[in-house]
C-alpha cells in the first residue's frame, strides 16, 4: 500500500513535468528557450517516472535495468542539450533577445547575443604549419 503510494507520487509529478515541458514547448519562441523546456521533460519529468517505475518494481532485473537507465538519462541529457544548442549555434540560429531584465533596458537597446559577441576584437593570428624533416632513410633525403 505505501509502495504503490510513493510509487504514484513519483508517476504523478513525473506526468506533471512532461505536461508543463510540453506546453512550454508549445508556447516558447525559440529553439533556445523550448530546449531549456525539453531539458526538463529528459532530466526531471523522465527521471521522476523512472523513480516511480523502480518503487513499484522493487529490487529485481527490471529495477536494475531502471536504475541503469535513470543513471545514463541524468548524465547524457544535458550533455545532449549542450551539444544541440552549439549545433544551432553553429549553424547560424540567432537567439531570439526581446528583453534583458539584467539591464533593464528596453526593446530598441536589446540585441541579440550573437550581435555582441561580433564586436569582440580579435587578433589576427595566422597559423603557420611547419612540415616535420624528411626521415633520414626515405628517398627525399637520398636525393
Amino acid at each position: 500500500m505505501l509502495v504503490d503510494l510513493i510509487s504514484g507520487l513519483f508517476i504523478g509529478a513525473g506526468g506533471l513535468f512532461v505536461l508543463i515541458g510540453a506546453l512550454g514547448i508549445i508556447r516558447l519562441p525559440d529553439v533556445f528557450s523550448r530546449m531549456q523546456s525539453v531539458s526538463l521533460i529528459e532530466t526531471v519529468g523522465a527521471g521522476l517516472l523512472c523513480m516511480g517505475f523502480i518503487v513499484k518494481v522493487g529490487f529485481s532485473l527490471v529495477g536494475l535495468k531502471l536504475i541503469l537507465l535513470l543513471t545514463i538519462i541524468f548524465f547524457l541529457g544535458p550533455v545532449v542539450t549542450h551539444a544541440v544548442a552549439q549545433a544551432a549555434l553553429a549553424a547560424g540560429v540567432k537567439p531570439l533577445l526581446v528583453h534583458d531584465r539584467r539591464s533593464a533596458a528596453t526593446k530598441a537597446d536589446a540585441q541579440p547575443v550573437s550581435a555582441s559577441v561580433d564586436k569582440i576584437k580579435t587578433p589576427n593570428v595566422k597559423a603557420s604549419v611547419k612540415k616535420a624533416p624528411p626521415k633520414s632513410g626515405s628517398k627525399k633525403a637520398d636525393i
